[in-house]
């Protein structure tokens, strides 16, 4: 047990004395991930579509909708909404 404690307390101060190259070397082993996932991707997991569903005997197709009926006319003028503009020269 003594053993393992000098050989934990030796580690703690080598990381505590040498923090600049523990970090290092942790960014340089994330760094070395990435660049592998990047260059060997992991195989992506394809799922086949479902099959398409069988028809027996008559399929019925619904009609499509009838066209929407046409909009009224307003029942105002739209020249009515416009008023004259106080600036202008010549009025209406």
């Amino acid at each position: 047990m003594n053993k393992l404690v000098d050989i934990l307390w030796k580690t703690g101060r080598w990381l505590w004395d040498n923090k600049e190259r523990a970090v290092l070397g942790v960014m340089a082993i994330i760094l070395l991930y990435r660049v592998y996932v990047v260059i060997d991707p992991p195989a992506e997991e394809t799922v086949p579509p479902p099959p398409p569903p069988q028809a027996e005997g008559q399929v019925d197709v619904p009609e499509p909708p009838a066209d929407p009926p046409e909009p009224a006319a307003p029942a105002y003028d739209p020249d009515e909404l416009v008023g004259q503009n106080p600036f202008w020269a010549n009025p209406r």
